[in-house]
């Protein structure tokens, strides 16, 4: 995103919206001023870019030898969707079930308080930067649980809700 450049979107539209995973219990900070790493179709366009600032796992800042298992299907695991593979280390054989089951059993398992969140990840503040996403109507039922300082604009031609983020807003972290 750059400054006084009115109308930017957010993210780009031929994104899918699943190349945005992200790990419980691990929180960050997404710099948007920085170029992309990765283009759409998976290549490396640009090693030295870093967009990721202040990577944290439980409240600590990650360290390169950390390991987590990552969970995932057989589509992304194996590069599906010209997503780079996650490095395959050691595999655990688990039975085979839907990720909904899954998750169903996990959080079954736990014990969560009714209202505490748990961070993930936020946009750093851009002094100067603004920039448009279109959404469906029925997020607008959602906005309350977030802190992020949206502006209503206009419907979109589609039928799809058209929001302005202002990233100088106090809100987002230096």
């Amino acid at each position: 995103l750059e400054p006084a450049r009115p109308e930017q979107l957010l993210f780009d539209r031929d994104a899918p919206p699943y190349k945005r995973e992200t790990i419980f219990g691990m929180s960050y900070q997404v710099d948007l001023s920085q170029p992309a790493r990765y283009a759409l179709d998976g290549r490396l366009v640009d090693a030295q870019a870093r967009r990721i600032r202040r990577p944290e796992y439980n409240g600590k800042p990650l360290v390169t030898e950390q390991e987590f298992l990552l969970a995932t299907n057989d589509f992304r695991g194996g590069g599906g969707g010209n997503f780079p593979a996650a490095e395959r280390g050691r595999q655990i054989e688990i039975p085979s079930k839907q990720v909904r089951e899954a998750i169903i059993e996990h959080l079954s398992h736990r014990r969560f308080v009714s209202g505490q969140r748990t961070e993930s990840w936020s946009f750093m503040r851009l002094p100067g930067v603004t920039a448009v996403f279109e959404t469906g109507s029925g997020a607008t039922k959602f906005w309350s649980r977030i802190d992020t300082p949206l502006e209503p604009l206009r419907s979109a031609d589609d039928g799809f809700l058209r929001y302005r983020v202002d990233f100088e807003d106090d809100h987002w972290p230096q």
